[in-house]
């Protein structure tokens, strides 16, 4: 689910888990107990299913964060590799690989999760 839909989906969650809530409250406030109590069930349901999203995110913005790590990683440290010693070809030629490869990977992930 692209983070679009994901945002989406909670807004609206968010938007009958309100309209629940005031609805529950004028069942309450008139008496309506057999309602109120329907009502409370549907309210239950879609703050679990507002939490289950919620923490869907969580661990895909972690998982996110984890891909990004890997390549920037790499390209930190043939960074360093270059900075240390430049004049070697070989190592010149194999960081701009890796650079090259890591650089696509971050387009790929990118792409991936902003759809």
């Amino acid at each position: 689910m692209s983070r679009d839909a994901r945002l989406e989906s909670y807004r609206s969650l968010q938007e009958a888990l309100t309209a629940l809530r005031a609805e529950l409250e004028r069942m309450l406030d008139t008496s309506a107990g057999a309602g109120a109590l329907a009502l409370r069930d549907r309210l239950h349901a879609l703050e679990t299913a507002a939490d289950n999203l919620h923490r869907t995110a969580e661990n895909d913005f972690r998982h996110f964060g984890h891909e990004l790590r890997t390549p920037l990683n790499a390209l930190a440290g043939w960074g360093q590799i270059l900075r240390n010693d430049p004049r070697e070809p070989a190592t010149v030629t194999r960081a701009a690989e890796v650079v090259e490869r890591n650089v696509a990977a971050l387009a790929k992930t990118i792409e991936a999760y902003t759809g």
